[in-house]
């Protein structure tokens, strides 16, 4: 793996984390993790999947609307999916991305 390949990746986590910090900063967003999915016309889809707080009626449109008014264009996500319970992550508490896009379902 050559070096560029690794700022990349670097650079692409720091950009999820930046996000999922902006959305939890919404009050009925308990968790959530940022993905990218390849597109044909974009190169690449960001979304986020949210888990909200408890009794939460918040739709996928509020969330979409307050990340786009906190977040530049390239960084926003164009899709919210909502899951109960707690997101898969390793014994550390990372994010496990791959096992959380892989349950994404299809648009």
């Amino acid at each position: 793996m050559g070096s560029d390949e690794v700022l990349t990746l670097d650079q692409e986590l720091r950009d999820c984390l930046e996000i999922e910090a902006t959305l939890v900063q919404h009050a009925d967003v308990a968790d959530c993790a940022i993905v990218a999915v390849p597109h044909r016309d974009t190169g690449h889809r960001i979304i986020a999947i949210v888990v909200v707080q408890p009794g939460s009626s918040v739709t996928a449109q509020k969330l979409l609307a307050f990340a786009a008014s906190a977040l530049p264009d390239s960084k926003a996500p164009t899709r919210i999916v909502f899951v109960s319970g707690p997101l898969a992550r390793n014994q550390e508490g990372a994010l496990l991305r791959a096992t959380l896009q892989a349950s994404l379902p299809a648009d």
